[in-house]
């Protein structure tokens, strides 16, 4: 492969850099040449220099006590004119006579000190003596030659090295980079041309001519060849992944680019595919590609899965509707009998505790706490806590919205979800009332509003559509979920309402299918996830009012969302939340429950929510909800907590951590026990006319004494009155009287001597305790002890309360101490007095004592 012009000057000029840098070795870039030999460089003046060493000039030296700086020594000079300053002539023995005549060669320095040299060709036996210093270099003879080569040190000639630098081209061709020449090199000695080479990334060696070279005395001269080395260029490739589309368009979703590949590689597009679960290579364009100067570019194609839809509500296949007729009232209404006069008072008076005082005043709450017996037992009673309240008399209009899509079938939901909201209608709207109405909607993918706002006179009407009665418009389940539609009916409901309180009540037990079209819905798009490296987008949940065209719908009733351009999306539930915004705005309050509704469910029902309104069940949480909801509207305490303690002698048999809510009965709220403290919390959220009721079984403690005991502890409710005030306010205290079980007291004597009988009496009573009977020899009754070995607890006849299962005093006695003994002193074998008896007082009874003999004249 040939160089292009420019690329080869470029290449000359950087190899002939690297030549010229290789001749200064700091730059780093050629290689020393061998060592060469070291000069000798000592001359007479250095200090060191012993006699017969070589000077500069490689003449041994003469006399090295001499003046170094006079004369060195002339071989032509009579030594006799100068002693002392020739250096004397070569072959003497510099240890005879320094400075003078050298000695003459073959002879015994030591018998010739300071001898003539001997002259060449002479006999050195007949060689004058007394001629010291004559002719000093000597006259070339036999055996003086070689005494001077022996003498003088070798000294190799100097000769010179060229090395020429020579690049030769793939054409054969040579071009000359350089020639370097060292001097200096040794002759004889044999260099290597590969030590001299170049070094450097421009140039690769080849060879040398000649590989070896022993330097003579002519020209030396070394040819380095070397072979260029071609810079690469490197060249990118970019690589494009791109969708194919249904509609056979091709989405570009990411690109990557590779940096510093070789020109002329040939890459396949198959290599360089995503490995990701789901997205499947369907080929690349071009397959293989043979990389060029300049930006390569393949495209590798995919295809993404066909995600089934979710079909959440069991549909047949994907059901686009036309979008829902609603309802419109006629004209607005008044609510039928509702006459501010005639409702009970409005304010009453509050007591210091913020209770209202008037019974009869909504916002007053009243309590009761009672025991019973249980049968067959004497020692447990039933306690049972009573709350009533007066509600609120504001009016109110309530929406029920029920969802009776197809997934309402499932779980029995629809069947619970009648059975709660009867209840809800029952509570909210009973006999006589006039300040509640009802309307009742349901929704799938259609809505239907089956009875506008009705009072207590037409609840029959309403549970009529959800028990059956009116079968043309009963509730059943079916379709797809258009949540957004059903709200949009309620607040059209609600939107003439002169009630004071305008209230959604909506039951879902899933993510919405169906929504209203968007003017525009790039405008209100959010990030939703990411999708095999794809940004995917969806409406989100502030589209405002005028945006939506409500006589266009999307979705086709299969999943939560629906496709409206590549990587965009309308969120069913955000469309739902951003239509509940409207109602709110509009001063109405909405509470929903989610019923089993999963994660998405149960996240568009909150957004949907008014805070703190937002409740997730199952089938059998629905009644407890729902009535939670109607104490809601109805309320004459709220956020009410009772604290329920146990008597001192009471407790709930067998209660723990684990069974609280088996042994404790509530009709609402939620409840907490404290195993350590034995005390009830109940927390209600809030109270309205229905007895709320909690009760349970307690058990008096055996050992509690006769008497009338409290049941309990003191138990307040602390609540937020009907005017948003704290208050707080006591229940009664049941109190149970009891005669303890009979225990028997036992006396001990412990040690002494006689009986007493035991005593028998209730538990818990307090008597006084039997005279002591017992007595015991040297020892007086100081009390009793509950213990054998104990101190005194209770002296005779103290008064004692009888414990549970009885006790046993043991008597406590204290040794005497006015104990007195006599000493006889008899002879022995008679009862013969020899000396006077001795008597020692005031000794401890039991205690040992020790005498010892008086002397007596005539006895040992």
């Amino acid at each position: 492969m040939k160089l292009r012009h420019r690329n080869r000057k470029m290449l000359v000029m950087l190899v002939t850099a690297l030549f010229f840098f290789s001749l200064f070795p700091g730059y780093g870039f050629a290689v020393e040449p061998l060592d060469s030999p070291e000069q000798i460089e000592a001359t007479s003046d250095t200090p060191g220099t012993q006699p017969g060493q070589g000077g500069p000039d490689g003449i041994t030296g003469g006399d090295p006590q001499g003046d170094p700086g006079e004369n060195q020594g002339n071989p032509d000079d009579d030594p006799q004119e100068d002693p002392g300053d020739n250096q004397g002539t070569l072959g003497d023995d510099p240890q005879e006579d320094p400075g003078d005549n050298s000695g003459t060669p073959d002879k015994n320095p030591q018998e010739y000190p300071g001898d003539n040299p001997v002259t060449p060709g002479e006999d050195p036996q007949g060689a004058p003596a007394d001629n010291p210093g004559d002719n000093p270099e000597g006259t070339p003879g036999d055996g003086q030659e070689e005494q001077l080569t022996q003498q003088m040190p070798v000294i190799p000639e100097k000769v010179t090295l060229t090395i020429n630098h020579v690049l030769v081209w793939d054409d054969g061709s040579e071009e000359l980079l350089g020639t370097s020449t060292l001097q200096d090199q040794n002759l004889g000695d044999t260099v290597n041309g590969r030590d001299y080479q170049l070094q450097g990334e421009a140039v690769s060696f080849l060879r040398s001519i000649p590989e070896v070279l022993v330097l003579g005395t002519q020209d030396n001269v070394i040819t380095l060849l070397y072979a260029p080395v071609i810079p690469v260029e490197k060249v990118s490739l970019t690589i494009n992944h791109k969708v194919v589309l249904e509609d056979g368009s091709e989405k570009l979703f990411e690109t990557t680019t590779l940096q510093d590949l070789n020109p002329g590689d040939t890459v396949k597009g198959s290599d360089y595919q995503l490995q990701e679960e789901g997205l499947f290579f369907l080929g690349s364009e071009p397959e293989e590609l043979v990389l060029e100067s300049g930006e390569n570019f393949i495209t590798i194609l995919y295809s993404f899965p066909i995600v089934a839809p979710e079909n959440p509500d069991h549909l047949d296949g994907p059901q686009e509707i036309s979008a829902p007729e609603l309802y419109y009232p006629m004209a607005p209404r008044m609510m039928k009998g509702f006459n501010l006069m005639s409702l009970p008072g409005l304010q009453g008076s509050v007591d210091e505790n913020g209770n209202i005082t008037d019974p009869d005043t909504p916002g007053y709450i009243s309590l009761n706490k009672e025991e019973e017996k249980v049968e067959g037992t004497d020692n447990q009673w039933k306690i049972t806590l009573t709350i009533h309240g007066v509600p609120k008399t504001e009016t109110n209009d309530i929406v029920l919205v029920i969802d009776r899509s197809g997934s309402m079938r499932d779980d029995n939901r629809m069947a619970a979800a009648k059975e709660a909201a009867k209840e809800f209608i029952d509570t909210l709207l009973p006999d006589g009332n006039t300040y509640n109405r009802i309307a009742l909607v349901s929704f799938a993918g259609d809505v239907i509003t089956h009875a506008g706002f009705t009072d207590s006179t037409g609840r029959n009407t309403l549970l009529s559509y959800l028990d059956g009665g009116n079968n043309s418009g009963t509730i059943r389940p079916n379709g797809g979920t258009f949540t957004q539609a059903g709200l949009r009916q309620a607040k059209i409901l609600l939107a003439d309402s002169a009630a004071d309180n305008k209230i959604i009540v909506l039951l879902s037990d899933g993510v919405p299918t169906y929504s209203y079209k968007i003017d525009n819905p790039d405008e209100y798009l959010e990030f939703w996830r990411e999708w095999f490296f794809v940004d995917l987008f969806r409406t989100n949940e502030s589209v405002l009012e005028n945006a939506f065209v409500y006589d266009e719908t999307v979705g086709n009733g299969s999943d939560d969302h629906a496709w409206y351009d590549w990587f965009k999306y309308y969120s069913h539930g955000n469309s739902a939340i951003s239509e509940s915004k409207f109602a709110k705005a509009a001063g109405q309050t909405i509470y929903t429950i989610a019923l089993e509704a999963g994660s998405e469910g149960n996240r568009v029902l909150n957004g949907i929510a008014s805070p703190g309104k937002a409740y997730t069940a199952s089938p059998a949480d629905l009644s407890d909800i729902f009535d939670s909801i109607a104490s809601s509207i109805l309320p004459a305490a709220t956020e009410a907590t009772i604290t329920d303690p146990m008597g001192y002698w009471f407790s709930i048999p067998g209660i723990d951590e684990t069974n609280y809510e088996s042994l404790i009965e509530v009709n609402h709220g939620t409840i907490q026990y404290d195993t350590e403290s034995e005390t009830i919390f109940w927390y209600l959220e809030a109270i309205t006319t229905d007895p709320y009721t909690m009760s349970y079984i307690v058990e008096i403690d055996p050992s509690a004494p006769s008497g009338t005991h409290d049941t309990n502890g003191d138990t307040p409710i602390h609540y937020t009155n009907i005017y948003g005030d704290p208050a707080e306010k006591p229940f009664p205290i049941p109190a149970v009287t009891v005669t303890g079980a009979n225990a028997i007291l036992f006396y001990h004597p412990n040690g002494g001597e006689g009986t007493m009988d035991p005593r028998t009496a209730p538990i818990g009573m307090t008597f006084n305790l039997d005279p002591n009977a017992f007595t015991r020899d040297g020892y007086t009754f100081q009390g009793w002890s509950i213990t054998q070995d104990g101190a005194v607890e209770y002296v005779d006849k103290a008064e004692f309360t009888m414990p549970a299962g009885g006790a046993t005093l043991y008597a406590v006695w204290q040794a005497r101490t006015d104990i007195e003994y006599t000493v006889n002193y008899l002879e022995q074998g008679t009862d013969k007095p020899l000396a006077e008896a001795k008597v020692v007082g005031g000794q401890t009874f039991g205690s040992q004592v020790t005498e010892e003999a008086i002397d007596i004249e005539g006895y040992n």
